[in-house]
C-alpha cells in the first residue's frame, strides 16, 4: 500500500492525503451533508425531512432550537424509528438504513414547539466531495508556500489509473510531492490524461521485482516521460508505454541509475519487453541508456518471446540500433513483430561487442520478420496526425522529393520504392546479427530473416533485393537465413 506523508502525519489513502488540506477530520473524515435548512416544530405534530440515503451508512438529523429540554420520537416508513431529548435545545439522532432511497422519508414528532431552527442531516464519510467536486477543490486550492509538501512511498500501483481526483492534484500541485522508495510502480499511470507528469519518480534499488508493467500504458495524450531514478525493473516491464500515441521526449540518461543486475537474471514474464513501445506513433528514439539494457538475460527463460511487438506501429521511430543480445539459451521465437509497421525505420541492428565484434548466441528457431511495412507506410496521417514533429511536407513521392529531402532527418514515404529501410540497411542488419552457427552445429536448428526484397529500389541505398551472394554469406556463416518476399 502506498503511503503519503503530509506535515509529519502518515496516511495510507490517496483521498485522505488530499481531503487532509480541506479541514477534515483525522483521516481526512468529514461532515458531508445531505440536507439542511430552516425547520419549526409544532407539539405533537410530524415534521418531515426528506433526502437521499445509502443502506449501511449512519446518519445523524442535527436541529438547534437555541435552547429548552424535550423529548421527540421519529417514525420512519411508517413505524417508529426511535427517539431522543434536546438538551439544551440541540438533538442529534443517528439512523441506519438498511437500503437506499433517493427520497428517503424521516419524520419528527416533538414534545414541544420550537420556533424556527436550523438542521442538518449528514454522515461522516470517506470522501469530503465527488469526484468532481474535489477536482474543483483542488484546483481552487492557494499557491504555495500555503500548500504542504507530500510524501509517496510503497506500492503504488495503479495510484493514478482512472482517479480524475488524484489526477487533478497532480497536475496542478506536482511540485509539492516527493517520492522516495517506491516499491511497485505498475499501472501507476494507465489511461492518465495529462501531457506530462510533474514529479521525479524514486524507486527502491535494493527491492527485487519493482514491476513497471502497464505503467504508462494507455496514457496517450502523455508526450515527455518523467525522471526516474533508483528503479529495480525486475518485475517486469511489458507494455510499459502501450499505446502512449504522443510520447516522443526523454529525460537525459533515463535508466542509467537504475539496478538491472535482477532484471538481467530475471526468468520468464518477469524479463519481459513485449508491447513495451507499441503504438507509440509519435516516438522518435529510444535512449541508449536504456535500450542497452533491456533483454541481456543470464537465466534459461524456455518458451517466451521477450521482444514480442515491443516497437510495433512505432510510426515516427528513426532506428531500432544496437539491440542487445540474450546471453542465455533461446530456443523459441523471442521477435515476434518486434518491428512491425515501424513505417520510418532506416536502421535495425545488434549490439557488437566492445571490440566492434559479432557476439556469439545460443539461439535457434528465431525468426526475424522485417517485411511488413519497415521503411515506408500505407497513410501519411499515420506520421503526421501525432506529435512527431514530422508534416507533411516530409513526404517523398517520387524522385524530386526524394533529392530534395534525402538528407532531411523528418522525411517519411507510402512507397516501398523509397523505402527509408533498404538494401544498405539490410547489409547493416546482416553484419549484426549474432554468430549462432556453433550452437545451431551442435543442437541443430534453424535461424531466418526475412527482408522486403522490392525495398528502397529508388533510393540511393538501393532494392534489398539487390542482395549480393557475397552479403547473404555473411548471415549464412553465423547460422542465419536469408529469405526475400
Amino acid at each position: 500500500m502506498a503511503r503519503y506523508s503530509i506535515d509529519g502525519q502518515i496516511l495510507t489513502d490517496m483521498a485522505d492525503a488530499i481531503r487532509a488540506y480541506s479541514g477534515g477530520g483525522e483521516g481526512g473524515l468529514s461532515e458531508i451533508v445531505v440536507a439542511s435548512g430552516n425547520i419549526s416544530g409544532s407539539a405533537w405534530n410530524y415534521s418531515y425531512f426528506y433526502f437521499p440515503v445509502k443502506a449501511g451508512i449512519t446518519y445523524t438529523l442535527y436541529i438547534n432550537t437555541g435552547g429548552g429540554n424535550f423529548s421527540y420520537q421519529v417514525a420512519i416508513g411508517g413505524s417508529s424509528g426511535g427517539g431522543g431529548s434536546f438538551k439544551n435545545g440541540v438533538a442529534n439522532y443517528t439512523f441506519t438504513p438498511t437500503e437506499d432511497n433517493d427520497n428517503y422519508e424521516l419524520k419528527l414528532l416533538p414534545y414541544s414547539s420550537f420556533a424556527s431552527s436550523p438542521y442538518k442531516v449528514y454522515y461522516l464519510g470517506t470522501l469530503t466531495y465527488t469526484p468532481q467536486e474535489m477536482v474543483t477543490f483542488i484546483q481552487e486550492l492557494p499557491p504555495a508556500p500555503d500548500i504542504a509538501p507530500m510524501t509517496v512511498s510503497g506500492d503504488c500501483s495503479g495510484m493514478f489509473k482512472k482517479n480524475v481526483v488524484a489526477e487533478a492534484y497532480l497536475k496542478s500541485f506536482g511540485y509539492t510531492i516527493t517520492t522516495i522508495n517506491i516499491s511497485n510502480m505498475s499501472s501507476m499511470f494507465e489511461q492518465y490524461s495529462g501531457k506530462t507528469i510533474p514529479i521525479v519518480l524514486n524507486g527502491q534499488s535494493n527491492v527485487a521485482s519493482t514491476s513497471l508493467s502497464y505503467m504508462f500504458s494507455t496514457a496517450r495524450e502523455l508526450t515527455a516521460v518523467p525522471e526516474m531514478h533508483t528503479v529495480n525493473p525486475s518485475g517486469g516491464m511489458s507494455n510499459m508505454f502501450y499505446q502512449c500515441y504522443k510520447l516522443k521526449d526523454w529525460p537525459e540518461n533515463f535508466g542509467a541509475d537504475w539496478s538491472w543486475n535482477d532484471f538481467h537474471s530475471a526468468t520468464a514474464s518477469s524479463a519481459s519487453c513485449n508491447h513495451m513501445f507499441e503504438s507509440c506513433f509519435s516516438l522518435r528514439s529510444i535512449p541508449e541508456t536504456f535500450l542497452k539494457n533491456l533483454y541481456r538475460q543470464t537465466a534459461n527463460n524456455g518458451s517466451y518471446s521477450p521482444y514480442a511487438y515491443m516497437c510495433s506501429c512505432c510510426y515516427g521511430l528513426d532506428e531500432l540500433t544496437d539491440v542487445p543480445i540474450a546471453q542465455n539459451t533461446q530456443t523459441s521465437q523471442m521477435f515476434t513483430n518486434i518491428v512491425n509497421s515501424t513505417t520510418r525505420l532506416k536502421d535495425f541492428t545488434f549490439a557488437k561487442n566492445a571490440d566492434g565484434t559479432v557476439p556469439t548466441a545460443q539461439w535457434k528457431s528465431q525468426t526475424i520478420d522485417l517485411t511488413s511495412y519497415v521503411g515506408y507506410g500505407w497513410s501519411a496521417s499515420n506520421m503526421t496526425d501525432q506529435n512527431s514533429g514530422i508534416t507533411k511536407d516530409k513526404e517523398v513521392k517520387d524522385d524530386a522529393t526524394y533529392q530534395a529531402l534525402k538528407d532531411d532527418p523528418d522525411w517519411f514515404t507510402i512507397n516501398v520504392a523509397y523505402s527509408r529501410y533498404n538494401h544498405d540497411s539490410a547489409v547493416n542488419t546482416i553484419n549484426s546479427l549474432p554468430d549462432t552457427s556453433a550452437y545451431l552445429a551442435a543442437n541443430g536448428g534453424t535461424n531466418t530473416i526475412q527482408f522486403k526484397g522490392a525495398a528502397g529500389e529508388l533510393t540511393d541505398g538501393g532494392a534489398i533485393n539487390t542482395l549480393t551472394e557475397e552479403e547473404i554469406a555473411v548471415a549464412a556463416a553465423k547460422g542465419w537465413t536469408v529469405t526475400l518476399v
